[in-house]
Formats: C-alpha cells, sequence, structure tokens
C-alpha cells in the first residue's frame, strides 16, 4: 500500500498582515514589502560595521554584507507607524523632525514645510541644544531622527528627557534605548522617507 506525502504549505507573510489596519491614508499591500525588497532595503552595512545589537534581526550575512529578516524588519517598522499614527491623534503632541536623506535635504524641507501637524524640522547637524530639555513640559514631544549617528545630539537629547523616540538607523548604529528603531535601508531612494511623513500626516 503505497502512502502518498502530504505536501507543507508554505507559509507566505504580506504585509497588509503585518502592518497595522489604522492607517487609512496609506495603501496597505504586498506591494508596499516588494517595493522595498526592490530598494534593498533590508540589506545592511558591510559586516565588519554591523553593530552588535542589530544581531536579532539579522537574517545572516552574504558577500560581507549583513542582511536584515524581512519579517522581522517590517514587524519593528510596524510598531513605528502605529505609535505615529496613534501620537498624532492626540492633543498637546508635537513631532520634532531632526535630519533627512541628505541627497534630498532641500526638497524635504519644502515638503516637511506641507505637514499639517504640530511639528519643527531641524535639518542635518543643526540641532538646537535645549528644543526639548528647555521646552514647556505641558507638551508632549515625540522625536523621530533620521540617521542617528549624523544627528547624534538630537537623538541623545531625546533619549535623556525620556520621551519616545523613533529612529530610522542603519545596521552600523546602536540601537539599544530607542523605543522604536526603523531598520529600512533607503539609501538607493531617500525620497521614500519623505513620502512615508507625508502619507502618514498630511491629512492630520
Amino acid at each position: 500500500m503505497e502512502y502518498k506525502r502530504k505536501k507543507k504549505k508554505k507559509k507566505i507573510y504580506y504585509t497588509t498582515k503585518i502592518l497595522p489596519k489604522v492607517f487609512n491614508s496609506i495603501k496597505l499591500t504586498k506591494s508596499i514589502k516588494n517595493e522595498l525588497i526592490s530598494l534593498g532595503a533590508f540589506t545592511g552595512d558591510y559586516h565588519k560595521f554591523t553593530h552588535f545589537s542589530h544581531y536579532p534581526y539579522l537574517i545572516g550575512f552574504k558577500n560581507d554584507y549583513s542582511f536584515y529578516d524581512m519579517d522581522r524588519s517590517l514587524l519593528l517598522f510596524s510598531n513605528a507607524l502605529h505609535f505615529l499614527k496613534l501620537a498624532a491623534c492626540k492633543p498637546n503632541t508635537k513631532f520634532i523632525f531632526a535630519g533627512t536623506p541628505l541627497s534630498e535635504e532641500k526638497q524635504n524641507l519644502f515638503y516637511f514645510k506641507q505637514l499639517k501637524l504640530n511639528h519643527a524640522f531641524f535639518p542635518n547637524e543643526r540641532w538646537n541644544p535645549g528644543a526639548i530639555s528647555k521646552a514647556s513640559r505641558t507638551v508632549n514631544f515625540v522625536l523621530i531622527v533620521y540617521d542617528i549617528n549624523l544627528n547624534h545630539t538630537a537623538y541623545k537629547e531625546g533619549i535623556n528627557a525620556k520621551i519616545p523616540v523613533v529612529g530610522f538607523v542603519t545596521s552600523s548604529n546602536d540601537i539599544r534605548g530607542l523605543d522604536y528603531p526603523i531598520l529600512l535601508n533607503l539609501k538607493n531612494y531617500p525620497m521614500w522617507y519623505v513620502k512615508l511623513m507625508l502619507a502618514l500626516f498630511y491629512k492630520n
């Protein structure tokens, strides 16, 4: 008597299952995941520059470069977006943006002015010390840092002030203590960052 082996069904992970449905301003389709793959968003830095705090989120190394576990990275991304969207709905919340992709700095400055929410924007390495620590505590601050190495002063002030910090990081960054790390390599398409911010906040 012959027995047929049951074929194991492959688990397929779609972005729509990972990202919360609360984001009405973002089209949550599997094309988001495919777009990030095409951009090389899950490729880290040269292995010698990869900080050990990223190891739990890596799938391995290839050709001397680190590669992120896609599902774990998207889960962190999901958590950060979920927090930002909820924070935008709360009164007395002020978003502080520190840094932007270098190649698109001037253009991004224009787009950040279009955001319809209480916010302040500081270009790369132009942080105003005390912008958070010396400000009125009646405001609930949320700090969003692009490249925590380049904008380290802003990042450290946010951490010391014990406010929520969202950080777009590369694998060379130390993410210990960072509340909401976003592990996406956006070097191949720096405008993706500002597109995300506009999608999240423009309607608020």
